[in-house]
C-alpha cells in the first residue's frame, strides 16, 4: 500500500524519521483488519461520515427552530441544562481510553482484548458515576424539575453510554466507516423524528424533548453491535490494562481540560446567568458549530494510519480543516445573516452577533481538536493536555469576570481566546516532536488545493458510500519499523 497522504506524497513533508515498510504474511488476527486503508477507501469513508454531518445539519435545520418556537430562550436553556452535562460526561469518563483503544487495533491487537481489557475500567467508573447520579444531578440542576430527574436517569445510564462510546473508538481503528457513520446517523435521526412527530401532534414540551435526548443518545448501541460482537467472548490482559490506564491518565487531562474549554462556558452559565441567555448561547454554539460539519472527519479517517506510523498525515489533516472550516464558516455566517430570526423567531435575534464570533473561533477549535486526535496517535498522549490546562487559565478566570456582566457575549469571546491559545500550544508541540515546520499545520502546500478539490466533487454520497465504504479485499497490513 502507498503510503501517500490525502493526495500528497509524505515526500512534501518534512519527516523526523525514515520508516523501513515490510509486508508480512496475513494472519487471522485483527492485523488484517486495522492494517491502513487504500486512499480510495479513506475518500469514501472521509464521505460517509462527512454526509452524516451533513445529515445533522440537515437535521438541525429542521429540529432547532421547532425547538426554539415550542420551548423559547428559557426553555431551550434548560433542556441544555441536561444535554451538556451528559454530553461532555461521556466523553471525560472515558478516561482517555478511547484513544488507546483506536491506537492499539489500528496497530493490530485483537478486537475481543481490547475490548474486554478496556471495559473493565470504564464498566467500574460507569457504575460509580450511576451510585452517586442523583447527588451529581442535584448539584447541576439546582434542584429544579423535571431537569433533575432526567439528569439522574442519565447518569444511571453511564456505562452503557461508555460501552458505546469504547466501540466507536474500536470501529475507528478498524476503520469500519459505515459502522461508525450509522453510529452517528442514529441520534440526530432519532431525534429529528421525534421532534417532528410531537410538534405535529401539538406535544412538543421540554419533558419530552429531554426524554427523546436521552433515548437517542443510547439507541447507538444498536449501530455498533457487530462491532460488541467482534469484542465478544471478551478476554482481560491485565498488561494491557495498565497500559491503557497509564496512557488514558496522560490523555485524559487533555480531554478534561479540553471538553472544560469546549463546555466550561455552558455549565457555568447553568448558575451564573438566567436560562434565556443560555438558550440564546445554545443555539448559537449549534449554528456555529456547523462550520466543522465537511472538515471535523478529515482526520478521523486518516487516524488509524497515523496510529501505524504515517505521521505526516497530521500536519497534512491540520491545515485541510483549517481552511474547509474556513471556508465553510463564511457560509455559515451569510446563512445566519439571512435565515436566523425567519427560522428561530424573533425571539432568538440576540443569538445572531454570538453565531458571528463563535464561527471565528471555530477554526482554531477544528485546528486543536484535530492535533489532540493525532497527537496521542504519533506517541504524544500527554501532549494535549498542557495546551488546554494553559487555555483553561483564560477560560475560567475569564468567565468569572465576563459572564456577570456581558453574559453570553462575553462567553463567546473567551472561547475564541481559549481556543486559540491551545491551537497554538499545539502546533508549537507537534513541530517540536514531529520536526515540521509551522506553517506546515497553517499553510497550503503544492498539491493540496487538487486534494481538497477531489473532497469536495465526492458530493456523490450514494455512489461513494456504496463504492468507498463497502467491503473490499484487504491488502496485507503493512508494518513500519524505525531505522
Amino acid at each position: 500500500m502507498s503510503s501517500a497522504g490525502i493526495g500528497t506524497a509524505p515526500g512534501s513533508q518534512a519527516a523526523p524519521r525514515r520508516l523501513r515498510h515490510t509486508a508480512p504474511q496475513r494472519s487471522l488476527t485483527a492485523a488484517s483488519v486495522a492494517a491502513p486503508v487504500p486512499a480510495r477507501r479513506e475518500l469514501g469513508g472521509y464521505v460517509s461520515l462527512a454526509g452524516v454531518q451533513v445529515f445533522q445539519l440537515l437535521a438541525g435545520l429542521i429540529t432547532a427552530p421547532l425547538l426554539a418556537h415550542a420551548l423559547g430562550a428559557e426553555g431551550r436553556g434548560l433542556l441544555a441544562t441536561v444535554a451538556v452535562p451528559l454530553g461532555v460526561s461521556g466523553y471525560i469518563l472515558q478516561l482517555g481510553l478511547g484513544q488507546f483503544a483506536v491506537n492499539r487495533v489500528a496497530q493490530g491487537a485483537r478486537v475481543n482484548v481490547v475490548f474486554g481489557s478496556l471495559a473493565v475500567p470504564l464498566m467500574v467508573v460507569g457504575c460509580l458515576v450511576g451510585v452517586v447520579s442523583p447527588e451529581i444531578a442535584h448539584g447541576l440542576s439546582g434542584g429544579r424539575e423535571p431537569v433533575e430527574r432526567y439528569l439522574t436517569i442519565g447518569f444511571v445510564m453511564m456505562p452503557v453510554t461508555l460501552l458505546i462510546f469504547l466501540s466507536m473508538s474500536i470501529a475507528t481503528g478498524l476503520a469500519r466507516w459505515r459502522v461508525l457513520a450509522v453510529a452517528r446517523l442514529v441520534s440526530p435521526l432519532i431525534m429529528c423524528v421525534g421532534v417532528v412527530v410531537l410538534a405535529l401532534l401539538g406535544e412538543l414540551n421540554l419533558v419530552g424533548a429531554i426524554i427523546l435526548t436521552l433515548v437517542s443518545g443510547l439507541l447507538p448501541i444498536v449501530a455498533v453491535w457487530s462491532i460488541l460482537r467482534l469484542g465478544f467472548p471478551p478476554s482481560v490482559d491485565g498488561r494491557m490494562v495498565r497500559e491503557g490506564l497509564s496512557f488514558g491518565s496522560r490523555a485524559s487531562v487533555g480531554v478534561v481540560a479540553t471538553m472544560a474549554n469546549q463546555r466550561l462556558d455552558q455549565l457555568l452559565m447553568i448558575p451564573l446567568v438566567p436560562p434565556r441567555q443560555l438558550g440564546l448561547y445554545s443555539v448559537a454554539v449549534t449554528i456555529a458549530s456547523l462550520s466543522a460539519v465537511l472538515a471535523s472527519q478529515i482526520v478521523t479517517v486518516v487516524l488509524p494510519r497515523i496510529s501505524a506510523g504515517e505521521s505526516h498525515l497530521l500536519a497534512q489533516a491540520t491545515r485541510y480543516v483549517v481552511y474547509v472550516t474556513l471556508a465553510t464558516g463564511a457560509l455559515v455566517s451569510v446563512a445566519t445573516w439571512l435565515l436566523l430570526v425567519p427560522l428561530f423567531g424573533a425571539d432568538f435575534a440576540e443569538a445572531r452577533p454570538l453565531v458571528y464570533v463563535l464561527v471565528i473561533g471555530g477554526v482554531s477549535l477544528a485546528g486543536l481538536s484535530t492535533l489532540s486526535q493525532g497527537l496521542p496517535a504519533v506517541g504524544r498522549p500527554g501532549a494535549p493536555s498542557i495546551g488546554e490546562l494553559i487555555s483553561l487559565g483564560i477560560t475560567v478566570p475569564g468567565l468569572i469576570v465576563f459572564l456577570p456582566t456581558m453574559g453570553a457575549m462575553g462567553a463567546a469571546l473567551v472561547s475564541v481566546a481559549a481556543y486559540t491559545t491551545t491551537f497554538a500550544v499545539l502546533i508549537a508541540i507537534a513541530v517540536r516532536h514531529l520536526g515540521h515546520r509551522p506553517a506546515d499545520y497553517l499553510l497550503l502546500h503544492r498539491g493540496d488545493l487538487a486534494s481538497l478539490s477531489r473532497l469536495a466533487s465526492s458530493a456523490s454520497l450514494g455512489r461513494m458510500w456504496r463504492r468507498g465504504v463497502s467491503p473490499r479485499r484487504r491488502q496485507p497490513p503493512t508494518t513500519c519499523t524505525r531505522t
